[in-house]
Parts: structure tokens; C-alpha cells; sequence
């Protein structure tokens, strides 16, 4: 074959697989990753977000986790990340590098020039949902839709089928849990708070549960970001009863459940926002 046909056939080619998969079409592609047993490590559970509210979903039927966590809440306090005056010993350090003196060079560096530690981004928290006699079940698949950005878990116990749905709405703000059921069984399961950073979580009337707290200290720095997280039980066709810190529904075919969250962060030198009445207001 001619070698200039060639480059002409190949570009073509290529010009046709590039129309093909145009972006339009890509969106209307039905892409998911499924995955036919439950999340057993944190690096197994399907991530959703919306750019400030993420959430990690397990898909666990009888004891699911859905870890959450919000843009701003981070260990310790706010603070800059820079030192006054560093430009003075930069001279210093070019010349202890220059005369092959790395390790005195980055000792220097430590001491003079580099500012305080990095605070680490935290989990603000769990949603816990119990279904007690659901440790047996068939026909299990989990799925992230890539296109609509849902994490979905279905399975069946004794003929029925039950699912959830999880997505963080950017327009709400808010993590939205959709529960429901195709058969004779109803819906009938406990929800709560858990979180490893010593929040407190408590039942407002008998359909809201918060979680309240704050940042812990790390590396010597005092946690400051303060935070509050409201679970609010929607379109419930059953009943609640509240148990100390865990609502539990019962006799319902489908129930949402509306995640909030909000910190006092504004700035890094502004903790002044009013994190409750911040986060009220996305419910």
C-alpha cells in the first residue's frame, strides 16, 4: 500500500473512532461498576459526591455503613502556612547544597523555612443502618452508575427484594438515602450516628438525629473546627420510635433518609459561620 494512502486510511480511521465516542454519546452509555458481594474494606466501598459532601457506601445488608465527610472539617485549627523572613536563609541553604552538605542544607530548611504541619482531612461521621435478619440473603449485585453518579445495592430476603439508593445532590446539598421494598416484607430497621472523633449524637423529636462536635488536636494545635450533622427521616409510610440516640422504623415500604452537614470554617483565620443554623438550612 501506498505509504501517503496509508497515513490518509489511518486518520480516517481515527477521525471516525473519535466522532464515535463523542461526548453526548458517552453520557447516554450505559457505564456501572457492580459488584456482586458487600464492601469489606473502606478501598471496596463505592464513592458519591457533589464537590463539597462525599460519601463512602458499603452496601452491607443487615448492618451498612455510609462514612461521610464535608470539605472543611480537618484536624486542628486553621493556619498559614508560611514563615516571616525565610528569603533571609535562602542564600545559607544554596550554598550548604553547593558544597554537598544536603543533610545540614535540609535541617536548615526544617528549622528556617518550612511552616507548620499539614492538618489531615477527617471522616465527620457514619450512618449506621441495622436490619436485623438480613445477614442472610440472595441475588445480590451493588452497582456506582457513572452516568448519574448513584450508588445502588438490591438483594433479596425470603422473595422480597430491598433497595437502597445513596447520592449527594450539588443542588441541595444534601446526601439523600432512599430506601425501599418489592414484596410481602416491609422495611424495618434502626438508624444512627457513629464517628471516631468524639462528637455527641442525640434524637431531635422523632424524626432528625444530630451529630455535634469538633475538630481533635493534632500535633499540639487545638482543634477548632466545629461541626453539626442532621440525619432527617423523609417520606416515612411506616412508623418511628425513638431509642436513646437511634430512630427505628418499622412497617414502612419506602423511607428517605436527608444527610446534612456544615463546619464553622470560613476562612483560614474566620471560624465565624454558625454551623447548626447553616446546616438546618439544607434540610
Amino acid at each position: 500500500m501506498n505509504v501517503n494512502l496509508s497515513k490518509i486510511l489511518t486518520a480516517f480511521l481515527l477521525l471516525v473512532f473519535m466522532t464515535s465516542c463523542t461526548p453526548d454519546k458517552m453520557i447516554n452509555q450505559n457505564v456501572k461498576l457492580w459488584y456482586n458481594k458487600p464492601a469489606s474494606i473502606w478501598e471496596e466501598a463505592l464513592p458519591i459526591g457533589n464537590g463539597r459532601l462525599g460519601a463512602m457506601v458499603y452496601g452491607i445488608p443487615s448492618v451498612d455503613t455510609i462514612q461521610f465527610n464535608e470539605d472543611t472539617f480537618w484536624a486542628g485549627g486553621p493556619d498559614t502556612l508560611t514563615k516571616s523572613g525565610t528569603y533571609k536563609v535562602l542564600p545559607e541553604i544554596r550554598n550548604l547544597v553547593f558544597q554537598g552538605k544536603y543533610k545540614e542544607a535540609a535541617d536548615l530548611t526544617n528549622e528556617k523555612f518550612i511552616g507548620p504541619s499539614l492538618m489531615p482531612y477527617l471522616p465527620m461521621g457514619d450512618v449506621i443502618i441495622n436490619m436485623k435478619g438480613h445477614e442472610h440473603f440472595t441475588n445480590y449485585r451493588r452497582e456506582l452508575d457513572l452516568r448519574t453518579a448513584i450508588a445502588k445495592t438490591e438483594y433479596e430476603v425470603e422473595g422480597t427484594k430491598f433497595i437502597r439508593e445513596v447520592f449527594s445532590s450539588p443542588v441541595d446539598q444534601a446526601i439523600i438515602i432512599h430506601l425501599e421494598t418489592k414484596g410481602k416484607q416491609k422495611l424495618n430497621f434502626a438508624v444512627s450516628f457513629k464517628n471516631d472523633v468524639g462528637a455527641k449524637s442525640i434524637a431531635v423529636g422523632n424524626s432528625v438525629l444530630q451529630l455535634s462536635g469538633k475538630a481533635p488536636m493534632k500535633k499540639g494545635r487545638e482543634g477548632k473546627v466545629q461541626f453539626t450533622s442532621l440525619l432527617k427521616i423523609r417520606n416515612n409510610s411506616g412508623t418511628t420510635e425513638v431509642k436513646d440516640s437511634t430512630i427505628v422504623i418499622s412497617g414502612a415500604s419506602s423511607v428517605d433518609l436527608i444527610l446534612t452537614a456544615a463546619t464553622n470554617f470560613k476562612s483560614y483565620k474566620d471560624l465565624s459561620i454558625d454551623h447548626k443554623k447553616k446546616c438546618e438550612e439544607y434540610q
